[in-house]
């Protein structure tokens, strides 16, 4: 298989176009999508290092008029590849999901913490998409990258599950998404694509906040 043309290089990390894309800027000759579809190689790199890589990636492909949004997903976990990597997505029309204003977040955070939906900072949605669901939320690439890294370790050491990771850098590049992966997925999706299930987010709080105390077990 012929080496993929580097679209950046930087840090050790290395972006690629996905050689089976789901989107393709020549969508009329494909059965994909039109868009653009790039891997993230993410070498020995930091969680700031592709952050940074994804954004610079969205950002030139804004240059297309018809790429304007954006979104990066980091499957964790899961997958037939063994070597770290993401994607990110660019196509004309929005992603789905929650549209938030950064005053609109300011406000959900403190609605959380007076809720008690809030670990570390990480804010604990009040109508989570799956159990656990949590939304790391920073203006700046540098400290979302390390609330994010923070949070991965808690979830490794408290779950141990695989999770995904979404973030759309142009969008809302202040909020970062993360999600245990669950398959098949529980709950009752309700009208307007609101989920409901067992686990409100106040106990999810609680119960991280409870495990993160709890010693860690000795290794023989």
């Amino acid at each position: 298989m012929p080496r993929l043309k580097t679209l950046y290089e930087q840090n050790g990390i290395r972006v690629v176009a996905n050689p089976r894309p789901l989107l393709v800027i020549e969508a009329a000759d494909s059965s994909a999508g039109l868009g653009a579809n790039e891997v993230i190689l993410h070498g020995s790199s930091s969680v700031e290092g592709v952050l940074t890589a994804a954004f610079s990636r969205a950002q030139d492909l804004a240059r297309d008029p018809r790429l304007q949004h954006s979104i990066w997903i980091w499957e964790r976990g899961h997958g037939r590849v063994t070597q770290p990597h993401s994607q990110i997505f660019s196509s004309p029309a929005p992603w789905p999901g929650r549209s938030w204003t950064w005053q609109a977040l300011g406000e959900e955070q403190i609605l959380a913490q007076d809720q008690g939906r809030m670990v570390d900072g990480v804010l604990m949605p009040w109508a989570p998409q799956v159990p656990f669901e949590a939304w790391v939320i920073c203006q700046d690439i540098a400290e979302l990258a390390e609330r994010t890294e923070r949070w991965l370790d808690r979830m490794d050491r408290v779950l141990g599950v695989p999770l995904t990771l979404c973030w759309q850098p142009l969008a809302q590049p202040g909020l970062l998404s993360v999600q245990p992966r669950q398959r098949p997925a529980s709950g009752l999706a309700l009208a307007g694509g609101v989920a409901h299930h067992g686990v409100p987010s106040e106990l999810a709080a609680e119960l991280l906040r409870q495990a993160a105390l709890q010693a860690q077990p000795e290794l023989r």
